[in-house]
C-alpha cells in the first residue's frame, strides 16, 4: 500500500509542479510552489526507494520539508517587498542534513524502540527536537503572516478579490498544523506503547498526498497579489 501511495504522490507531485510552472504569467510565489511540489515528489520517490534497495523505510521528517517551504510561499504572497534570494534555500538545510545522516546510518523509520539506548540515539533525539522546532517555528509565523495579511487588506485594496484573501491558504496552513498535531499524538502512542509504526506511515504520506493535490488545484488558481 505505502509503495503504491508513494509513487503516485511522486507522479502527481511532478504534474502539478510542471502544471505550475507552466502558467503564463509565473511569480516567485509560483516558482517557490512549483519546487515545493518537486521537493514533495521527490520525497515520495525516495519512500518507495527505500522499499527497493533497504526493505524498509529510512527515518525522514517531511515537516522539515514542508514547514520552511510554506512559510516561503506564505511570505511570497502576503508581503510586497518579497524576493527571492539564494540565501533561502538555507531553509533547507535541516532537511537535507537530517536526510544525509539518516542514509548514513541506514537509521529505519521505526517508532518501536525508538528511545532504545543504542549507537543511533543521539540522532534520533536531534531528529525529534528538529522537527518539532520547526514545525512551532515556521508554522506559528506562517499563520501570523496570513491572519496580519488578511486583516490589512481593507487598507490595502479599494476592491478585495478571493485571491486577495487567500482564504484557501489559511485552510491549508490550519489544515496543515491540525495534521502535525495528530501526527505527533499517534507518534508519541507508538514510542510510548512500542507498537509498530504502519499506521504512521499511511497517515503521514497520505496527508502529504491529499496536500499536493490541495496545493496543486489552488495554486494554479492563485495568482500574484501584488503586481510587479
Amino acid at each position: 500500500m505505502m509503495e503504491t501511495i508513494s509513487w503516485v504522490g511522486f507522479s502527481q507531485g511532478m504534474f502539478a509542479a510542471i502544471l505550475v510552472l507552466a502558467k503564463k504569467e509565473r511569480s516567485d510565489s509560483d516558482r517557490i510552489l512549483a519546487a515545493w511540489l518537486s521537493l514533495l515528489a521527490i520525497e515520495f520517490l525516495l519512500y518507495a526507494a527505500d522499499y527497493r534497495i533497504f526493505g524498509k523505510p529510512i527515518l525522514s521528517s517531511s515537516f522539515l520539508l514542508f514547514n520552511p517551504a510554506c512559510y516561503l510561499y506564505v511570505r511570497s504572497l502576503t508581503l510586497e517587498d518579497f524576493r527571492l534570494r539564494p540565501v533561502q534555500l538555507l531553509h533547507l538545510l535541516p532537511y537535507i542534513s537530517v536526510k544525509l545522516i539518516a542514509y548514513l546510518l541506514r537509521e529505519p523509520y521505526e517508532l518501536d524502540g525508538y528511545f532504545e539506548q543504542d549507537e543511533s540515539l543521539w540522532f534520533r533525539i536531534l531528529f525529534s527536537v528538529t522537527s518539532v522546532l520547526s514545525w512551532i517555528i515556521y508554522n506559528s509565523r506562517s499563520v501570523m503572516l496570513v491572519v496580519r495579511h488578511r486583516r490589512g487588506l481593507e487598507h490595502e485594496f479599494s476592491t478585495i478579490e478571493s485571491r486577495e484573501k487567500v482564504g484557501w491558504l489559511l485552510f491549508v496552513v490550519v489544515f496543515y498544523n491540525l495534521y502535525c498535531a495528530f501526527a505527533v499524538v499517534i507518534g508519541a502512542f507508538n514510542v510510548l506503547t512500542g507498537s509498530p509504526s504502519p499506521v504512521m506511515h499511511v497517515y503521514s504520506y497520505s496527508t502529504m498526498l491529499a496536500m499536493v493535490y490541495i496545493l496543486g488545484f489552488y495554486g494554479l488558481w492563485q495568482t500574484s497579489i501584488y503586481k510587479a
